[in-house]
C-alpha cells in the first residue's frame, strides 16, 4: 500500500480506537461481532486478519477460535499493530502479529482457514490485488471475510459529518 497511507495511519495510531468510537457511535464493536458470527469460523480454526490495524477484528475472531486456534493479525503500519500487541497483551491473548501488505503477504498458499480484513479493503492500491492474496492463503473451502462500509445515508449521513466536524475541531 502506498506511504502516504501507511504515514497516516502511523500519525493517528494513537488516537485510532477512539477515532472509531466516536465516528462510529461505537457500532464499529457490534458490526465486527456480527462480522465473526457470520463467518464459519470455530475453535481450532486458523486466522490471518490483513489490515488489522489495532487488532479488534482479531480480538473478536480469538473468542471464537480460542487458544486451540490461532489467530494471526497483520498490518502494514508498525504503529497501529504496536497499539494491537499491547492490546493482546493486556488481555492475556495468544495472537501473533506481522508486519505485512495485504497485496503481497508472505505466507504460504491455503495456510489459513478464514482470512479476514474490517475497514481495510478501501485502503488498499489495489483491492482486487489485496483479495486475490487473502484467497491464496486460504485453504480450500475456507473464507475471506470482508467487513466495509460505504458513505453513510438517510439520519445517519447528517450525523457522521456533524460527528466529523467535531472531531476535526477538537482532536487534532
Amino acid at each position: 500500500m502506498s506511504e502516504k497511507i501507511r504515514e497516516m495511519f502511523g500519525s493517528i495510531a494513537g488516537r485510532y480506537d477512539f477515532m472509531n468510537d466516536f465516528l462510529s457511535l461505537g457500532i464499529h464493536k457490534t458490526w465486527r461481532t456480527k462480522t465473526v458470527k457470520l463467518s464459519s469460523a470455530k475453535k481450532g480454526d486458523s486466522i490471518l486478519d490483513c489490515a488489522s490495524g489495532t487488532g479488534d477484528l482479531a480480538i473478536e475472531f480469538h473468542k471464537t477460535v480460542t487458544d486451540s486456534g490461532k489467530v494471526t493479525a497483520t498490518d502494514f503500519c508498525e504503529e497501529m499493530l504496536l497499539i494491537g500487541i499491547e492490546k493482546f497483551k493486556a488481555q492475556n491473548l495468544k495472537i501473533e502479529t506481522s508486519i505485512e501488505d495485504v497485496m503481497n503477504l508472505t505466507f504460504a498458499d491455503n495456510t489459513f482457514d478464514i482470512s479476514s480484513i474490517a475497514f481495510g479493503i478501501r485502503n488498499v492500491d489495489s483491492p482486487k490485488k489485496g483479495l486475490e492474496e487473502m484467497a491464496r492463503v486460504v485453504k480450500p473451502g475456507g473464507e475471506v471475510v470482508v467487513l466495509e462500509f460505504g458513505q453513510p445515508y438517510g439520519w445517519f449521513s447528517l450525523v457522521y459529518k456533524i460527528l466529523k466536524i467535531i472531531y476535526e475541531l477538537f482532536y487534532q
